[in-house]
Parts: C-alpha cells; sequence; structure tokens
C-alpha cells in the first residue's frame, strides 16, 4: 500500500494495487479505483486539508493490527522519526508504544515526568539512557491524543473487569 499527498492540488491518494483502473465518483472529491477483478485499487480524496482539518494527519501514518506482506504478523509497529519506540497489543487488544526491546510503556515514562521525576531519575530507575527516555518523551507530545485515549479505553477496559 501506498499513501502520497500532493500539496499542489491538496489530493490525497490511497493505492492498494498497481494496476489498471475503472474510477468510480463515490461523493464530490472522492473517487474509488476498482481493478478489472472488481478490487478496491486506490482511493482519492480531493480538498484533503478542508475534509481532514488537522494537517498533521498527513505526517503521522500508524498502523495497527496489520499483517505486512512477507512479515511476521508479530513484527514491531514504528514510527520513523522515533527509532527507539515500538508497539506491542495492551489489555484492550489495541497497540500502544514501548521503549524497543523493552516492556516499559511510553505512556509511563510521560506520567512519571508529570509527576515531576527527572530524565535521569528515570533512566536510572529503569535501568535505560537519557536519549531512551527523552525520546519517550518527544514520542508522547507527538502522539499525546493516540495514548491519552488509549489509556483511556485501557482503563475503562479494566474497570469492566474489576
Amino acid at each position: 500500500m501506498r499513501i502520497t499527498y500532493d500539496a499542489e492540488v491538496d489530493a490525497l491518494y490511497i493505492r492498494f494495487l498497481e494496476t489498471t483502473v475503472t474510477t468510480a465518483h463515490v461523493a464530490e472529491g472522492i473517487a474509488v479505483d476498482y481493478g478489472p477483478d472488481g478490487r478496491v485499487a486506490g482511493i482519492e480524496v480531493l480538498d484533503a486539508r478542508k475534509r481532514f482539518g488537522d494537517t498533521d494527519v498527513f505526517r503521522r501514518v500508524i498502523l495497527e493490527d496489520v499483517t505486512l506482506a512477507g512479515a511476521a504478523a508479530s513484527a514491531p509497529l514504528s514510527d520513523p522519526e522515533f527509532p527507539q519506540v515500538t508497539y506491542r497489543r495492551g489489555a484492550s487488544g489495541r497497540s500502544v508504544p514501548v521503549l524497543r526491546d523493552t516492556s516499559i510503556l511510553v505512556r509511563t515514562v510521560a506520567a512519571l515526568a508529570q509527576q515531576g521525576q527527572s530524565v535521569e531519575e528515570m533512566a536510572e530507575h529503569y535501568g535505560l539512557s537519557a536519549g531512551q527516555v527523552k525520546e519517550a518523551l518527544a514520542f508522547y507530545e507527538a502522539h499525546r491524543q493516540e495514548i491519552d485515549t488509549n489509556v483511556q479505553e485501557e482503563g475503562d477496559l479494566e474497570g469492566a473487569h474489576a
């Protein structure tokens, strides 16, 4: 799958298959491309900034519960801007960010920082480098809404099973 955004014409395109297509306009500014076998080959969204609102949506794509072709089902997903952070499945069944090669949740590092612990204290307590702690905090800031929503959902799940 390839996702491209053309800022000049403000169009977002998600390509699922590389093939010849027949295009169906399903709504104003939204088109679906179908391959010869009827499978969806791509989706185009015009006026993408207006439709999605926040332009940050174009900078981040998070794959959740996706098996990539040729990769193991348990292959970690990641944000290339944060190489020391990866994902694992949380209590809610959704992927949650952790520091790579550890089981330390990014949200744990963020919560400790909010409680006043220093980078050095967290690094020493968990056996991490200061760089790992700083990257976890930067990742939290970049993905705050996603992480806070996940924390709420997991808390709701735990409360329902208490």
